[in-house]
């Protein structure tokens, strides 16, 4: 997962799952409307089969693109592979270059109700 700045939309928090080498075999998701220096609450849900994804702003769901072929499982990228979280192709380059906090990860999706509710327990931590 990771924040690129793209020059059209804007910021995107971008989800994506290398199956590789090569670097072209991914799958990936994004969201617009997030703002650089600004503490939000940020997640993604994956349906089971991959073919939908959504992303979760500050406890809403917003608008979420899918790449073609939807999300692959995780689990497909094999015991070499790791989960990286704020870089974009790999673990050497393209870092995302300010802070993130309270990063998590569960064995279930959560429910629209559930982000909402993490969201409201904890919007003191981002200043609304």
């Amino acid at each position: 997962m990771f924040l690129f700045n793209n020059p059209t939309l804007g910021p995107l928090l971008s989800l994506r799952t290398n199956q590789g080498p090569p670097v072209s075999d991914h799958s990936e998701c994004w969201a617009a409307g997030f703002t650089d220096s600004v503490w939000q609450l940020a997640g993604y849900n994956r349906d089971q089969a991959g073919l939908t994804a959504t992303c979760y702003r500050n406890g809403k769901p917003i608008t979420t693109v899918v790449g073609a072929g939807g999300m692959l499982d995780p689990t497909a990228c094999g015991a070499a592979n790791k989960l990286l979280i704020g870089v974009q192709e790999g673990e050497a380059s393209n870092f995302y270059g300010s802070k993130m906090g309270r990063q998590r990860g569960g064995p279930r999706q959560l429910s629209a109700e559930e982000w909402l509710e993490m969201f409201e327990s904890e919007r003191h931590w981002y200043g609304v």
